[in-house]
């Protein structure tokens, strides 16, 4: 958990990031080290050489490795974060709407009104928790892979499809006690199945569908508003459709 991150803190960083989920406050915490960061996410590795004295206080290359791979968790308020490490993410916007916020104030009373259902809920978590603990790591085969039709473009889709395949394989590996294991070439797999594949694409589409198309859901929003009154608006919808506009710009 960090609040912030420096432009050379990832490059000289001295505890290991290897199969970490780093977590960052807010977006702007972090724009001084996009670099390191979106190159650690391609790449998995940083690797740079720095000048540094030795003990005789001479001068010689010295090389710094920070070993990856590792994931970023950030939040923003911003419609879009810089474009070259956009492609590496994938956005999940927040339900603004009312029922939405009624069902966050129904969970926020939930611990004063019912506190043994609060302290199941914990129960639960931990069983969770526990059966996470259980897994091991394995290297999973999607024998289907090649018949899993994916758009062309934009360009970013050559990012976009390897992470949909990330689903179905993360699925598998939740699910490794119940999935077929087999050898190839003295490697040991598990076999991915059509139940991963229906789950990750239930997840992929929701998120790729304003990575691919480059939009927010407030601004879908906004132009389905607009095709329905069909180039007449009333003042009153016309003020409240600039003020999204403002928020969205």
């Amino acid at each position: 958990m960090l609040t912030g991150m420096t432009p050379k803190a990832l490059q000289y960083a001295n505890v290991t990031l290897r199969h970490k989920l780093i977590a960052i406050a807010e977006a702007p915490g972090t724009q001084d080290a996009d670099y390191s960061i979106r190159t650690f996410q391609s790449e998995k590795v940083i690797i740079i050489w720095t000048v540094e004295k030795d003990d005789a206080c001479r001068l010689s290359t010295h090389e710094h490795k920070i070993e990856g791979p590792a994931g970023f968790f950030l939040t923003t308020t911003k419609a879009h974060l810089h474009p070259e490490n956009e492609t590496r993410h994938l956005d999940l916007f927040v339900d603004e709407s009312e029922e939405q916020t009624e069902r966050i104030f129904e969970t926020q009373n939930r611990p004063y009104i019912k506190p043994m259902e609060q302290e199941e809920r914990d129960r639960v978590l931990n069983r969770w928790r526990n059966a996470a603990r259980l897994l091991s790591p394995h290297r999973v085969l999607i024998s289907f892979a090649d018949q899993i039709s994916f758009p062309t473009k934009p360009l970013r889709v050559r990012r976009d499809r390897p992470r949909s395949l990330g689903l179905i394989e993360a699925s598998a590996l939740l699910r490794q006690h119940a999935r077929e294991k087999v050898e190839v070439e003295g490697q040991h797999y598990l076999v991915a199945s059509l139940d991963d594949y229906a789950i990750a694409r239930k997840l992929a589409l929701g998120l790729l569908k304003s990575a691919l198309s480059g939009t927010t859901p407030r601004r879908r929003a906004l132009v389905a508003w607009a095709n329905t009154h069909d180039g007449v608006y009333p003042k009153q919808d016309v003020d409240r459709a600039m003020i999204g506009r403002a928020r969205l710009r």
